[in-house]
C-alpha cells in the first residue's frame, strides 16, 4: 500500500515540484496551499507524513504543526517543516512546535527522500509498538487497555449521534475445571479457539477483545437491545457448536453472555455500562450457564416459530392426501424439533431450519407406492430397502425448490446413526449434521409417544427410557438429553 504524504506550501511551483518528485518515488500525494487546510486534511485522511512550509497564509507551518501534534487523532503523524529560513532560532521554534525534522530550501532531492524514509520508518516502528501495547499476545485480540480506549471513543460518538451501543461480556463456563483437569496449556488452546469463533460470529464493525483471564468483551456500535441479544445468541451457539480440539483431546466449551445497552439521551459511563454487562453475565451463570441475559433484567419473550414456506405447507397437504397420519406425524416432529432446538440453544434461523426439516422429513414418501406405506411392521428385507429410499426421494424433491434446498441435506441424513450403522452414507458421530440428529430423535419421540399414550401415568418416564436406551448407538446423547429436558 502506497504511503500518503501531505504537502502544504503556498508556492504553487514548489507544490508541483514536490508532488512530481514524491509521486515518482512511489508515494500518494495530497496537496494544499495553507496551514488550515493542512490541518483539515490531516484529520480527514490521516496521512503517513506531513511536509509543511513554514511561511504560509491563514496559518503558518509552526501553528499547523502544533495543532496537528496536539490533536490525539493526528498526533502520531510525523511532520517535516520546509523553509528557506536556515537560522538556528527558526529550527528551534519548529522543533519546539512538535516537528520531527527540518528541511531547508533549496533542498537536495536525495536528502529530502532520505529524511522522508526515515520519518516513515520511525512511524512504522511507533505504530507497531502501539499495536503491540494494545494487543493480547495469546489471542491476538485487542487487550483491556485497547478495549477501554475504543469504548470511550464509541460511547462519545453514540452520545453525539443519539445512537445506541451494546456490550457483550462473556467468559468460558467452568474454565477453572478445564485448567485443573487438562492443564493450563489446554486452557490457552481453548481461549485461542474461543477468540477465533468469536471473530467468526461478530460483525466487521464490532470491536472484540480479551478483557482479562477467560473474560472477553464485544463492543457493538449502533446495536440496540434486540440486535445485541440476537448477536449474543449467535455467538453463544457458534461457540457451543463443536468441541475444541486440544492436545488433551476434544473439550466441550460453552460461554455465558451478559448484554448491556445504552439508552439515547441517558448518560452512561464506561464503568457503569461494563458493570451492567457484568451483572447480566452472572445472571446467565445462575440460570445454568451456556445462555444469554440482558442487564435490564427483562425476560426474553418466547420466540415465535415462523410459518413454513407456502411450498412446504403444500407438500405436507399433498402428503396428507396420501396418508393423513403421516402428515400429522410430520407436524408433530417439526414441533419437537423446534423445542429440542431451544434446549440446544440454537439460533432462531437454525431452529427454523431444523423444524422445517422435521416437517419435511417424510416428504419423500410421496414417491413411494401407497401399498408400501400401509404394510404393517415388521417389513421384510425387500420392503425395508424400498422404504429406505424415501430419504433420497425427499432430498431430490426438496432440491427442486430454492427455498427448501437448505433443508435437503438434513432430510437426506436423518437415517444415519450415531454409531455409524445407519444409511445412506454410514456417517457417524458429528459427521452427521446436527439438524439430522435432531430430526431423528424428534421422530423417535413422536413414535414412542403413540406407543405410550401421552398423559398416561408413567408415559413420560417410558418415553425418556426409550430414548436413553438408544443414546450412543442410534442417537446423539446430547440431543437425547436435550429432548428429555423439554419434551418428557
Amino acid at each position: 500500500m502506497q504511503p500518503t504524504i501531505l504537502v502544504a506550501d503556498d508556492d504553487e511551483s514548489i507544490r508541483l515540484i514536490l508532488a512530481t518528485l514524491l509521486e515518482e518515488a512511489g508515494y500518494h500525494i495530497l496537496c494544499v496551499e495553507d496551514g488550515r487546510a493542512a490541518v483539515e486534511q490531516a484529520v480527514q485522511h490521516r496521512p503517513d507524513v506531513a511536509i509543511l512550509d513554514v511561511l504560509m497564509p491563514e496559518m503558518d507551518g509552526f501553528a499547523a504543526c502544533r495543532t496537528i501534534k496536539t490533536d490525539r487523532r493526528t498526533a502520531d503523524i510525523p511532520v517535516l517543516l520546509l523553509t528557506a529560513l536556515a537560522q538556528t532560532t527558526s529550527k528551534v521554534q519548529g522543533l519546539e512546535s512538535g516537528a520531527d525534522d527540518y528541511i531547508t530550501k533549496p533542498f537536495e532531492t536525495a536528502e529530502l527522500l532520505a529524511r522522508l524514509r526515515n520519518a516513515l520508518a520511525h512511524k512504522s516502528h511507533h505504530d507497531a509498538l502501539a499495536t503491540q501495547a494494545l494487543t493480547d499476545p495469546l489471542t491476538g485480540l485487542t487487550n483491556r487497555r485497547g478495549l477501554e480506549q475504543q469504548l470511550d471513543q464509541l460511547l462519545a460518538h453514540s452520545e453525539r449521534a443519539a445512537e445506541t451501543l451494546s456490550l457483550l461480556l462473556f467468559d468460558v463456563d467452568h474454565f477453572k475445571t478445564i485448567n485443573d483437569t487438562y492443564g493450563h496449556q489446554t486452557g490457552d488452546v481453548v481461549l485461542v479457539a474461543l477468540a477465533q469463533r468469536a471473530r467468526e460470529a461478530t460483525r466487521a464493525q464490532d470491536v472484540l477483545g480479551r478483557f482479562g483471564g477467560e473474560e472477553f468483551l464485544g463492543i457493538l456500535p449502533s446495536a440496540g437491545r434486540d440486535a445485541a441479544l440476537t448477536a449474543a445468541e449467535r455467538l453463544r451457539a457458534h461457540v457451543a457448536e463443536a468441541p475444541v480440539a486440544t492436545p488433551s483431546g476434544a473439550v466441550s466449551v460453552t460461554i455465558s453472555v451478559g448484554v448491556g445497552t445504552t439508552v439515547p439521551g441517558k448518560e452512561v459511563t464506561r464503568g457503569g455500562l461494563l458493570a451492567a454487562a457484568d451483572r447480566a453475565m452472572y445472571v446467565a451463570k445462575h440460570r445454568g450457564r451456556n445462555c444469554v441475559a440482558h442487564a435490564d433484567g427483562q425476560p426474553t419473550a418466547p420466540l415465535a416459530r415462523p410459518k413454513p414456506p407456502d411450498v412446504a405447507r403444500a407438500l405436507v397437504e399433498a402428503l396428507a392426501l396420501v396418508h393423513a397420519d403421516m402428515a400429522a406425524h410430520a407436524r408433530a416432529v417439526a414441533d419437537a424439533c423446534w423445542e429440542i432446538g431451544s434446549a440446544l440453544r440454537l439460533t432462531p434461523p437454525e431452529r427454523s431450519r431444523v423444524a422445517l426439516a422435521g416437517l419435511l422429513h417424510d416428504i419423500g414418501k410421496l414417491g413411494l407406492p401407497r401399498a408400501l406405506l400401509d404394510i404393517p411392521a415388521p417389513l421384510d428385507e425387500r420392503d425395508n430397502v424400498n422404504l429406505r429410499a424415501h430419504s433420497h426421494y425427499g432430498e431430490q424433491l426438496l432440491q427442486r425448490f430454492a427455498i427448501l434446498d437448505p433443508v435437503a441435506p438434513l432430510v437426506a441424513a436423518q437415517q444415519e446413526r450415531w454409531d455409524g450403522s445407519g444409511y445412506p452414507r454410514g456417517w457417524s458421530g458429528e459427521q452427521i449434521p446436527l439438524g439430522s440428529r435432531i430430526v431423528a430423535v424428534a421422530h423417535a419421540y413422536d413414535v414412542l409417544s403413540h406407543t405410550h399414550s401421552r398423559g398416561a401415568a408413567g408415559a413420560a418416564c417410558a418415553i425418556a427410557t426409550g430414548l436413553r436406551s438408544a443414546a450412543g448407538t442410534r442417537f446423539d446423547p446430547s440431543v437425547v438429553n436435550a429432548a428429555i429436558r423439554v419434551l418428557c
